[in-house]
C-alpha cells in the first residue's frame, strides 16, 4: 500500500505590517523575504484604507502601535 502525499504546497505571505518605526519594518520585511513572503507596511490610518481594498494573509501590529480601539477597529472590518 502505497503511503499518502503528504507534502504542503508553499504559498508565499502577504502580511500588513501597521506602525511607523521604518527600521522595524525593514527589519520583518527582510525576515519575511527570505521566505518568499511579501510585506506592506502603513501607518494606522493608511492600514484602514489598504484593507479594504486588499486581501492579506495576516496584520502584523508594530508592539508600540496596538491599542484596544485599533484593534476594535480592524476586528470590525472582518
Amino acid at each position: 500500500m502505497a503511503k499518502p502525499d503528504r507534502t504542503m504546497e508553499s504559498e508565499s505571505l502577504k502580511v500588513l505590517l501597521v506602525g511607523g518605526d521604518g527600521r522595524f519594518a525593514r527589519d520583518v520585511a527582510d525576515a519575511l523575504g527570505k521566505t518568499g513572503g511579501t510585506i506592506e507596511a502603513a501607518t494606522f490610518d493608511a492600514a484602514i484604507s489598504t484593507l479594504k481594498k486588499n486581501p492579506f494573509h495576516a496584520v502584523l501590529f508594530e508592539p508600540a502601535s496596538v491599542n484596544a480601539a485599533a484593534l476594535f477597529q480592524i476586528t470590525s472590518l472582518a
